[in-house]
C-alpha cells in the first residue's frame, strides 16, 4: 500500500477568494471526514469529522471524497468537499469546494508529438477518448472539444485537443495514435493514457509525447477486466464460413500484460442473425496448432495478463464431415496454449451460460477431439463462473473436454478440458464453473501413453471453488475400447516439485467406466516430490466404480488436509489407493493420522 501526504487548499477557487467569506473562517476550527471509495484496504479513512492537522493528511492510493466543516464556537460556519478525487504520489494538495458550488472547468492538451524511429511509419492520426471517474468507475464522455494538427522537426505529428464545459473532477485521457488515416486495431500503434485533474473556474493544461520503434508495439492503457461493464475491449470473432479450414484467432498483437479484454462475438449467418457461438473451424491431424495465438512471454515482464469475456458465446472447435472408421479420433486441435508468464482470465459477462471447447459432431461421425482445450506449460488459466457479488461473471461457464467414447485404437490417448504440459501450470476455477469430459485435467500426450510432464521439477496448483469437475465415460460400443473416466489424472515421470489441490465447497464426480475399477476422483502417477490436498467447506470427490483418490508410486509426501465440515471422499472400490511406496498423512479437524504403505489400498470411511 502506497501512502501520499496531501493537504487541503482552497486559496485558488473562487468561492474561498472572496474576502468577505473568508474572514467569516478567522479563528474558525477545519473538520474534515475523508471516505475512501474503492475496493479492498485503505489508510487514513475517518468516520467521524476530526481535526485538520497542518501538517497534512496520509491518504492511501486511490479514489477519495473528503468533506470538510469550519467550526466556530460550536457553530457550523461552512461546509465544503473535494468531491470524488483521485489521489496518488504526485498528489501534493486537494482543492476543497463549497458544497453548494459543483463548478465547470476545461482541459488543454497543449501538445501531443509523435516521435518516429521506424522506417515503415511514415503517417500517423490520432483517436481521443475522454473518461471521467464517477461513482467508482470512469464513464466514456463526448465533450464539447476541438483538435488541431500540426508538424514540427524531428516528429512525424503533433495535435492539440481542447475539451470545454467539464464539470470538476477526475478525469483520463487516452490517446491512439494509428499507422495512417486507417483507424483499426491492426493499425494501432500506441495507446496512452494521461490522468488529470478539472478544478472549477480553471484550465488544466498538459503534453505528452510518444515514439514509434520498429518492432515494438505500446499498448499502456486499455479496459479493467475486473469491470465487465467496460465494453471497449477488443472484439473477436472467427471467420464466417470456415468450418474447416482451421480459423484462428490472433491475441499477439500489442502488450497484453496491462490486462486487454478480448470480448467474443458470435458469428453471424447471412441472413445477419446470429449463431449464439464463435466457430474456430477444424483442422485435421494437426496436433501443434492453437486455435487462439497468445504472445510469447516478455521476459522484462512478470507476468503477461489477458481476459476472455465469453458475452455468452459459445466456442466451438468443429468436427470433420468425412470420417474414417478404421482411423478412429482424429481430431487433434488445441484451442489455446499458456506458457511461463502467461495469464489467462476466462469470464462470462452475460447472464446465458457460455461453453468453452464445444466439438460438434456430423451425423454419423465417429470422429472427436483428443486433444485438451487448453494446455498450460508454465501459464495459469482463471475460469470465473458467477459465484457472489465479487466475482466479474454474471453467468455459469461450462468447460468442455474430449467427451465422445469412439476409440478405435488404445494408442489413442484422450486429454482433459485441460492439460499440464513441461513444467506444469495454475488451474482456478471460481463460481458456476463445470469442467466435463472424459477427464477433467490431464498431463499426457495425446497419442501415446507418456507424460507431458516433462519438467524437473514440475508445479502444478489446481484450486476449485463452488465448482465442479464431472467425468464421465460413455457406454461401451461395438468395435470401440470401454475408456475411463478420472477427474483429475496426473502422470509425471518420477520428478520432484510440488502438486497442490484446493477444493473449498467443490465436487469432483468420475463414473461411468463399466467395471474399470482404475477410474479415479484424482489419481497421480510416478512422482516424488510433496502432494497438498486441501478439502473444506463441503467438498466431495466420487469414483463409481474405482477410487475416490489413488496414488501410484508417488514417493514424496503425501498430505491431506480436512477441515472440521462433512466432506467426503469415496470410490466403490476403495476412498483412497496407495502404493506400497507411498505413506499419506491425513490432517483432519487438527487430528493428523499416519498411514503407513503396509495399509494401503484401505477404505476410510470415516474421512
Amino acid at each position: 500500500m502506497e501512502l501520499c501526504k496531501v493537504k487541503l487548499g482552497y486559496d485558488s477557487s473562487r468561492s474561498f477568494s472572496d474576502t468577505t467569506f473568508s474572514s467569516k473562517l478567522d479563528n474558525s476550527l477545519l473538520t474534515y471526514k475523508a471516505t475512501y471509495k474503492g475496493n479492498g484496504q485503505s489508510y487514513g479513512a475517518t468516520s467521524v469529522y476530526t481535526s485538520y492537522p497542518t501538517e497534512g493528511l496520509v491518504l492511501s492510493q486511490g479514489p477519495w471524497v473528503i468533506d470538510c466543516m469550519w467550526m466556530k464556537e460550536g457553530t457550523l460556519i461552512a461546509k465544503g468537499t473535494t468531491r470524488e478525487i483521485w489521489v496518488n504520489l504526485n498528489t501534493k494538495s486537494l482543492l476543497v469546494y463549497l458544497e453548494e458550488n459543483e463548478g465547470k472547468g476545461s482541459f488543454l492538451l497543449d501538445s501531443y508529438k509523435v516521435k518516429n524511429t521506424d522506417s515503415s511509419v511514415t503517417a500517423v492520426s490520432f483517436a481521443f477518448e475522454i473518461r471521467k471517474w464517477d461513482s467508482g468507475q470512469f464513464s466514456t464522455l463526448s465533450p464539447e472539444s476541438t483538435i488541431s494538427y500540426g508538424t514540427e522537426s524531428d516528429y512525424i505529428k503533433t495535435c492539440r485537443l481542447e475539451a470545454d464545459n467539464l464539470d470538476a473532477g477526475q478525469y483520463i485521457l487516452a490517446v491512439n495514435v494509428y499507422n495512417g488515416d486507417t483507424q483499426t486495431s491492426s493499425n494501432l500503434l500506441f495507446t496512452d493514457v494521461i490522468g488529470f485533474t478539472v478544478r472549477e473556474g480553471h484550465q488544466t493544461k498538459v503534453s505528452g509525447e510518444c515514439e514509434v520503434k520498429s518492432g515494438v508495439k505500446y499498448i499502456e492503457w486499455e479496459p479493467n477486466p475486473s469491470n465487465p461493464s467496460d465494453t471497449n475491449g477488443k472484439v473477436v470473432e472467427a471467420a464466417n464460413g470456415n468450418e474447416n479450414t482451421g480459423t484462428t484467432i490472433d491475441l499477439t498483437t500489442g502488450a497484453i500484460q496491462n490486462e486487454t479484454i478480448y470480448i467474443l462475438q458470435e458469428d453471424k449467418k447471412t441472413d445477419g442473425t446470429g449463431t449464439g457461438k464463435i466457430d474456430l473451424g477444424h483442422q485435421e491431424g494437426d496436433i501443434t496448432s492453437n486455435r487462439i495465438l497468445t504472445p510469447v512471454p516478455d521476459p522484462k515482464t512478470n507476468v503477461n495478463a489477458f481476459a476472455i469475456d465469453m458475452n455468452g458465446t459459445d466456442v466451438t472447435v468443429s468436427s470433420p464431415v468425412a470420417y474414417d472408421l478404421s482411423t478412429g479420433t482424429v481430431e487433434n486441435t488445441t484451442i489455446v496454449q499458456l506458457n511461463e508468464r502467461i495469464t489467462m482470465n476466462l469470464f462470462n459477462s452475460s447472464t446465458t451460460s457460455a461453453r468453452w471447447g464445444v466439438s460438434e459432431f456430423p451425423r454419423f461421425s465417429t470422429k472427436s477431439r483428443i486433444d485438451a482445450n487448453v494446455k498450460l506449460n508454465g501459464g495459469t488459466m482463471n475460469v470465473i463462473g458467477n459465484r457472489d457479488s465479487e466475482n466479474i461473471s454474471k453467468g455459469a461457464i461450462v468447460f468442455l473436454g474430449p467427451t465422445k467414447n469412439d476409440s478405435a485404437t488404445t494408442l489413442i490417448q484422450k486429454q482433459g478440458a485441460v492439460n499440464m504440459e513441461g513444467v506444469g501450470g495454475k488451474v482456478v476455477l471460481d463460481g458456476d464453473v463445470t469442467v466435463k469430459g472424459l477427464l477433467g485435467i490431464s498431463s499426457f500426450a495425446s497419442e501415446s501413453t507418456n507424460s507431458s510432464l516433462t519438467g524437473d521439477p514440475i508445479y502444478v496448483d489446481i484450486s476449485a471453488i463452488k465448482s465442479k469437475i464431472v467425468a464421465e465415460a460413455t457406454k461401451k460400443t461395438l468395435g470401440l475400447t470401454q475408456e475411463t473416466s478420472y477427474g483429475i489424472y496426473l502422470k509425471c515421470s518420477n520428478q520432484g516439485g510440488t502438486i497442490n489441490i484446493v477444493l473449498d465447497g467443490a465436487t469432483i464426480t468420475a463414473k461411468g467406466s463399466g467395471e474399470n475399477i482404475s477410474e479415479s476422483g484424482i489419481r497421480i502417477d510416478d512422482f516424488s516430490g510433496n502432494i497438498n490436498i486441501t478439502i473444506k467447506n463441503g467438498s466431495t470427490i466420487s469414483s463409481e466404480v474405482g477410487n475416490g483418490l489413488y496414488f501410484s508410486n508417488c514417493t514424496g509426501d503425501i498430505n491431506i488436509t480436512l477441515d472440521n465440515t462433512k466432506n467426503s471422499i469415496t470410490g466403490g472400490s476403495y476412498d483412497l489407493k496407495a502404493s506400497e511406496s507411498s505413506e499419506i498423512k491425513i490432517n483432519k479437524g487438527g487430528e493428523v493420522k499416519m498411514i503407513p504403505s503396509s495399509l494401503n489400498n484401505t477404505e476410510f470411511a470415516d474421512l
